[in-house]
């Protein structure tokens, strides 16, 4: 019994800040179940929702552990020219708690919800933007990578305040005019900071690909992460769009009651920019992909697969947005469709997460 507690002290070792990419995805199914056409889904979303609090806890105390166990571990995290890349997704994942605590949660309870996700709003915002900048500087003050090293993971860090935007569609509808209009400016502004910033590091990938062709076969999950900076700020605006006249009240900027269809409709159509600029990325991850499965070529699993979930989650949300704002039953059919083809690759995931963690192919050294 010593002998095998032993060893899995061992194996914690190597339980990096990439396991939060798990409670991310989770998150993100549940989003994507409460954005669906079927609300008798919302009782499945509840349930992931709460399994997705009790996994981000887990993680966070299997983390702690392995640094009680391991203390220049926490340090070196911070460091390490790859796991420090990986440390934004405890906030993301965090993030994504909240969003679908807003969705569920705000019109089946009672008024102090509504008061507390406001409070931790301005949290949110803290958090997102000191997490964004610390990592970056961070990064350029103690590491130094190749234009040929570079992968779509170089804009994580900037995912928290991508989520901002998101997080403010989900809650401003529950606020009085004021708070909304607060929010909404505050949260227009993070997101827009959020895009710009993955936008400069868009250019560097796309010169990347130029200069020095596709990614090795284990790195190229990581080419969906492109996908999220769009797709969030595509969510965002036609979400924040939606509900205008809660915070575009008389005497607001000095507009009038016709400014709601205004800012409602230009936001709509922008947000097409936006969308497709993600399906763009879209295709050029998953042909990258189809190019290694004709090829044969083996990859082996890393936490870095949850790509495949989390982005396009955003990407679908995107979808099922825009199907509304615009009418289209099409588009929302085909936000269907992708969701039930998500739900299975995440089954699919998670079943190859298990399954890597047997074979020692994560959490292991070298490996991991």
């Amino acid at each position: 019994m010593e002998k095998e507690s032993s060893r899995w002290k061992d194996r914690l070792k190597y339980f990096t800040w990439s396991f939060f990419t798990l409670t991310m995805a989770t998150g993100g199914i549940s989003n994507l179940l409460y954005n669906g056409v079927f609300t008798s889904l919302t009782t499945i979303g509840v349930v992931i929702m709460l399994f997705n609090i009790f996994s981000y806890v887990l993680t966070w105390s299997l983390l702690i552990t392995r640094f009680c166990y391991y203390p220049r571990l926490f340090k070196e995290s911070f460091l390490h020219p790859t796991e420090s890349l990986f440390v934004p997704s405890a906030m993301v994942a965090f993030e994504t708690i909240l969003i679908n605590i807003s969705q569920y949660g705000l019109d089946r309870t009672g008024q102090w919800l509504t008061n507390l996700m406001f409070v931790v709003f301005w949290v949110d915002i803290f958090l997102a933007i000191a997490t964004s900048v610390g990592i970056y500087v961070m990064l350029w003050t103690t590491q130094t990578f190749a234009i040929a090293e570079m992968t779509p993971i170089w804009i994580f860090p900037a995912y928290p305040m991508l989520l901002v935007g998101p997080y403010v569609g989900n809650l401003y509808p529950y606020l009085d005019p004021l708070r909304s209009a607060l929010v909404v400016v505050a949260g227009f502004t993070v997101q827009g900071i959020g895009y710009l910033v993955s936008l400069t590091v868009y250019s560097a990938f796309i010169y990347r690909l130029m200069t020095h062709k596709l990614p090795s076969y284990n790195i190229r999950p990581g080419m969906f992460i492109s996908i999220g900076p769009s797709a969030f700020t595509a969510e965002a605006l036609v979400s924040m769009a939606a509900d205008a006249q809660q915070y575009i009240y008389t005497g607001y900027m000095g507009v009038d009651s016709s400014a709601v269809a205004i800012v409602r409709l230009l936001a709509n159509f922008v947000s097409l920019w936006f969308w497709g600029a993600a399906i763009f990325f879209f295709f050029i991850a998953t042909c990258s992909h189809a190019a290694a499965i004709v090829g044969r070529n083996r990859m082996t699993f890393s936490m870095t697969w949850f790509s495949f979930i989390f982005p396009n989650t955003a990407l679908i949300s995107a979808t099922f947005a825009i199907g509304k704002a615009f009418s289209c039953k099409p588009i929302q059919i085909i936000g269907l469709v992708w969701t039930i083809s998500l739900v299975l690759l995440y089954i699919f995931v998670c079943f190859m997460m298990v399954r890597a963690v047997k074979l020692r192919h994560i959490l292991w050294e070298i490996k991991s």
